[in-house]
């Protein structure tokens, strides 16, 4: 086999590998997406803080402020526990807890998958000796 068609192969077999990692990274995109769902909760605007929920959404309007604007406008808020962001949730009597640490470690897989797909991509670029 010539040295030509040993650097082709080697580059179809490193589109391959990046290809792989890309769909990985995909399905957990999908997962983690799913993870934050079932922590997110859609609440009315006057009983945000009355809830429980790591992630709580909703909605308030907005009058128009100026002759160009049409109507009001619905404007999306996100408000997060205030304990979120920490490693471990303390609060063990929330309903969230446990689906709280799924959600962590998704963001982590995710992480995990973006890098791997990233020396993945580099690599296809790579000399080939």
């Amino acid at each position: 086999m010539t040295k030509l068609k040993k650097r082709l192969k080697t580059r179809i077999a490193r589109i391959q590998e990046y290809k792989e990692y890309a769909s990985l990274y995909r399905a957990i995109k999908r997962d983690t997406y799913v993870a934050e769902g079932h922590i997110t909760k859609l609440v009315d605007a006057n009983t945000v803080d009355e809830t429980y929920a790591c992630i709580k959404q909703y909605y308030t309007y907005m009058p128009a402020t100026n002759t160009q604007e049409i109507g009001e406008g619905i404007i999306p808020h996100i408000k997060y526990c205030h304990r979120f962001d920490e490693k471990q949730c303390p609060i063990w009597n929330c309903p969230y807890y446990e689906k709280n640490k799924k959600y962590h470690n998704a963001k982590l897989f995710l992480r995990q998958a973006q890098i791997e797909k990233r020396m993945a991509f580099k690599r296809i670029f790579e000399r080939i000796k």
